[in-house]
């Protein structure tokens, strides 16, 4: 507008003409930014198109290419099966001039039979569980036929040098074919190892269940078996205690016996020495008064050390009695825990029931020592019976020089050993003049011999359980540790008892 025409307008004019103007600019300015906006939705638009037909061309070439490639593999395969073919052609004219023309026609017709298997592959191979099948009975003819190959080119029935050169030609383009053949058929052979595999997870699968069935079977046996044998050592420990507390009422009455005989005596001697002053008092009435005191008062001395000497005997007695039972319990401690040596015996010595048990086997004389040593302090006592054999030896020895000699015919002189021997005869460690004599007592089967032991006596005493009076005695050397042992010349078997029968 001209500036005159613009002062010419009316105020309300030229505010409704500003509307206008500012309304037209706001609509020019959206129209730009749409129209931008629309150009860069275009732009990335194209760009994805672009893109998405790059990416679409490049899987096109990758397709074309794998096509190209399997087309050319089968192409291959085609013209070996044609070469194939040409072959057994030159085969069936050579083998009509050979010996063996009958054979050659078997032969030939398993090589046709091959390359119509080969063709039926090619016209099935998109049909996935038949192919599978005509694959491994390719697989398997391939194998028979180049087998077949090599025994008609080693035969020498065939005399015709142009039919060999036909079988090496074939077994060359069999290998070639083979090769390609295996390269395009991988699938198919990943699926039947897949199949193979999965069979022998089945296999293993049930192998593994039945060794699972078959350790819970050992489990719940050796359980079974665990609860007996406890419940017969809780039987044995019960009948065992009751024995021990019988033994113990027993002991209790024996001291009530001693305390009533001891106020018994005392008794005894107040009403003595009362009847004493009595007729000490009756004699004072007479001259000779101070002859009576004097006899009363050596009367009542001696009357009063025989007092101290009784007191002392009963403290003896108890003392005594206090020593016997430690020993007592000391030997029966040792008795539970004395077992037979898994290490230090001959090879031909067998341990068993936690080693309270030997088993001996062979025809020399063979020893087993005792794991627990004989105690150097107080007498000790221990017991074996003999369960079963003939020729045997109970004694001790010394764990060193038995070892030494491989614990074989350790009764010698020197060889470390004190025994006696089932028919009596002794054996000393250190003294010549009773070795091998019979001075002992006899014993046999289901005999148990006691053994009594002192290391600070030095003796060692045998004695027979059923009679007290079989008992033999000998001294011992004790300079070096000695433990219990057993020797035996042939089968037998001895066993610790825990504990000493009552003679």
């Amino acid at each position: 507008m001209k500036k005159m025409s613009i002062q010419a307008l009316d105020d309300e004019q030229l505010l409704k003409d500003l509307k206008q103007l500012i309304e037209k600019e706001k609509e020019k300015v959206s129209q730009s930014q749409i129209i931008t906006t629309l150009k860069n939705k275009d732009s990335i638009f194209k760009k994805d198109i672009t893109s998405q037909l790059e990416s679409l061309q490049q899987q096109d070439q990758q397709d074309i290419q794998q096509s190209f490639d399997i087309l050319k593999d089968i192409q291959m395969e085609k013209n070996l099966i044609s070469q194939l073919t040409g072959v057994i052609q030159e085969i069936q004219k050579c083998a009509q001039k050979d010996e063996n023309y009958k054979n050659q026609i078997n032969f030939t017709k398993e090589i046709q039979e091959l390359i119509d298997q080969a063709k039926k592959y090619q016209c099935q191979l998109h049909l996935f569980d038949q192919a599978i099948t005509v694959y491994q009975q390719h697989i398997q003819k391939i194998e028979y036929i180049q087998e077949n190959i090599q025994i008609k080119s080693k035969d020498q029935a065939v005399k015709s040098e142009q039919l060999k050169s036909q079988y090496s030609k074939l077994s060359n383009i069999l290998n070639e074919y083979k090769k390609i053949f295996d390269n395009n058929s991988t699938e198919f052979k990943k699926f039947c190892n897949i199949q193979q595999m999965e069979l022998e997870i089945i296999k293993l699968t049930e192998t593994n269940k039945n060794i699972e069935i078959e350790k819970n079977n050992v489990i719940n046996s050796m359980e079974d078996s665990f609860k007996q044998k406890l419940s017969d050592l809780n039987s044995k420990l019960e009948q065992k205690e009751k024995e021990l507390q019988n033994m113990k009422e027993q002991y209790q009455l024996a001291i009530q016996d001693n305390i009533n005989l001891k106020k018994q005596y005392e008794q005894d001697q107040i009403t003595m020495i009362k009847k004493f002053e009595d007729d000490c008092n009756r004699l004072l009435f007479y001259s000779i008064e101070k002859k009576v005191k004097q006899d009363f008062n050596e009367n009542l001395t001696q009357l009063q050390q025989a007092l101290i000497k009784l007191d002392q005997i009963e403290k003896v007695k108890i003392e005594q009695e206090k020593q016997n039972k430690l020993e007592l319990e000391k030997i029966q401690q040792y008795n539970k825990s004395l077992s037979f040596s898994n290490t230090y015996k001959h090879n031909n010595c067998s341990v068993s029931e936690a080693g309270k048990i030997l088993e001996c086997s062979g025809g020399n004389w063979i020893y087993c020592l005792c794991e627990q040593a004989i105690p150097k302090t107080g007498k000790i006592q221990f017991a074996f019976q003999i369960i079963s054999g003939s020729s045997f030896m109970i004694g001790i020895g010394f764990r060193e020089i038995m070892q030494k000699n491989n614990y074989l015919n350790c009764y010698q002189v020197g060889y470390g050993t004190y025994l006696i021997q089932y028919n009596g005869q002794t054996y000393s460690h250190h003294n010549k003049d009773i070795h091998g004599k019979q001075l002992s007592f006899q014993f046999t089967t289901n005999d148990i011999i006691i053994i009594e032991v002192c290391i600070e006596h030095k003796y060692i005493k045998w004695i027979r359980q059923n009679n007290g009076q079989a008992t033999f005695v000998l001294d011992i050397d004790t300079s070096q540790q000695l433990y219990p042992c057993v020797g035996s010349l042939s089968n037998c078997k001895i066993k610790i008892l825990d504990n000493v029968p009552f003679l």
